[in-house]
């Protein structure tokens, strides 16, 4: 059963970095299977939660994945919606609130929820597997 996406998640130690310029599938069919050969497929349906730990980077294959960040006073706020090719990082505890390339916001993954919206795929690759050349 599909966990409930209003209540907030389990505390994972850890960051989220959305790589907002990152289009996995306009690489070239070469990357795209070089990627393909290394990932864990993790299929969801509508409402699912993805709920993986650090270190990894996270590909949407297909579909939509949802990123909400709950707030110290119950809220809940859609920081951003994946689609298709869309790329995120998950990575240790940073003490900087700077991401890698200093350009994307953090998100403690304590705080954080990744949810499907309708079905998804997500591509699990090893950290740093997306940056490789």
């Amino acid at each position: 059963m599909p966990q409930d996406p209003t209540t907030p998640p389990p505390a994972i130690a850890g960051t989220l970095e959305v790589v907002r310029d990152a289009r996995v599938f306009t690489l070239g069919q070469d990357r795209v299977r070089e990627l393909a050969g290394v990932a864990a497929v993790h299929r969801l349906l509508a409402g699912q939660r993805l709920e993986l730990g650090p270190p990894c980077d996270l590909v949407v294959r297909q579909g939509n994945l949802r990123v909400s960040e709950f707030l110290p006073d119950g809220r809940e706020v859609t920081r951003a919606v994946l689609q298709t090719g869309m790329v995120c990082r998950l990575r240790e505890p940073l003490a900087s609130a700077r991401s890698e390339r200093g350009d994307s916001p953090l998100y403690s993954l304590a705080a954080t929820a990744l949810a499907a919206l309708g079905e998804t795929e997500i591509w699990q690759l090893p950290a740093g597997a997306y940056d490789q050349r």
